[in-house]
């Protein structure tokens, strides 16, 4: 059963991800079955995954790693599979300083933080290789972001704006 296999797999993948490298990110996003009837034991399933770390060495664990769980998972099961990368982009770091600066800011008006690597890709991953980059996160209700159910409230927002807009003066005041 292709899907017993391929659950199976998701449900270790999550695990070994987040057992073996804790600041890493793997999403199954989307899963086709086939051949899609109820009835009918599923003979082949095709899954999307992203995974994302901080590093280019946490990448290739990570690869890895969900290569050999996938082995591990259809030898057994007598299923054949393949891996196909679609994309492989090199994590970027944010300017420290810009960073250390948005930190200044947060502390100032007396707002929370905490750092962390987002992986995801943004524009400031195009962009961190030429100019000086610096990224401010605001919470998303329950956790969901980039998704319909997104949903920041107003204060974070203003929050997410005060901290950008001393962060500006921060710079400037230190260019002078």
């Amino acid at each position: 059963d292709a899907l017993v296999a391929a659950a199976t797999f998701v449900t270790d993948a999550h695990d070994l991800v987040r057992t073996q490298f804790p600041s890493a990110v793997l999403t199954c996003g989307d899963m086709t079955v086939r051949p899609g009837v109820y009835n009918v034991v599923p003979n082949w399933v095709r899954l999307l995954l992203e995974f994302r770390a901080g590093s280019l060495a946490e990448l290739d664990g990570v690869d890895l790693g969900v290569q050999t769980l996938l082995d591990k998972i259809a030898s057994p099961a007598n299923l054949t599979h393949s891996m196909v990368r679609t994309a492989q982009l090199e994590p970027r770091a944010m300017d420290e300083g810009i960073q250390k600066t948005i930190r200044q800011a947060t502390d100032d008006l007396g707002y929370s933080q905490m750092t962390f690597s987002s992986g995801a890709l943004h524009d400031a991953h195009s962009l961190a290789p030429y100019v000086r980059t610096g990224m401010i996160f605001v919470p998303s209700g329950g956790g969901c972001s980039h998704c319909p159910d997104e949903k920041t409230d107003p204060e974070d927002l203003v929050a997410g704006a005060n901290v950008l807009l001393q962060t500006v003066f921060h710079l400037c005041a230190a260019e002078d």
